[in-house]
């Protein structure tokens, strides 16, 4: 069953963004907005390729690495910022994670660990900047598909 959901999972991605892609450009070259992360549209192009050649296991490995499943390890890191600041900064990631966890019901499950274990990092720093302007904040979460040769 759960085979099912992710297989799910990749048509809807993948008639998504090709609706998306559809409307989202004015032109080939220029885009007039793009609401997907462009490593993500990467994984979803290559998901979207695997599916239409028939290649379900590649498709299901690189939707792997979009949708959430099971469990979301994260950390908090508050080492950053100043002593004053590191109770209302836990109890704010703890509630954004309360907001998450709602949101995707409970398919997820979210456990905080050590930063060493966790998926997600979530770090408290004093500034941020982002390409040289100052930002409320960022996220990165990688995650990559290893083809040992066997498809």
């Amino acid at each position: 069953m759960k085979n099912l959901g992710l297989i799910t999972g990749v048509a809807l991605i993948c008639i998504t963004t090709h609706g998306a892609s559809a409307n989202n450009y004015t032109s080939k070259s220029q885009p007039k907005y793009d609401l997907v992360q462009p490593k993500m549209r990467e994984m979803i192009n290559v998901a979207n390729e695997a599916m239409s050649t028939g290649n379900y296991e590649k498709a299901l490995a690189y939707t792997n690495l979009i949708l959430v499943q099971d469990e979301v390890k994260y950390s908090i890191n508050l080492s950053q910022i100043p002593d004053y600041q590191r109770a209302t900064a836990k109890s704010a990631a703890h509630k954004a994670v309360d907001l998450w966890q709602k949101a995707l019901g409970s398919e997820v499950k979210f456990t905080e660990v050590e930063a060493n274990q966790a998926r997600v990092r979530i770090t408290f720093k004093t500034e941020i900047r982002s390409m040289g302007d100052a930002v409320a904040g960022y996220a990165v979460w990688n995650r990559q598909v290893n083809d040992w040769g066997g498809g």
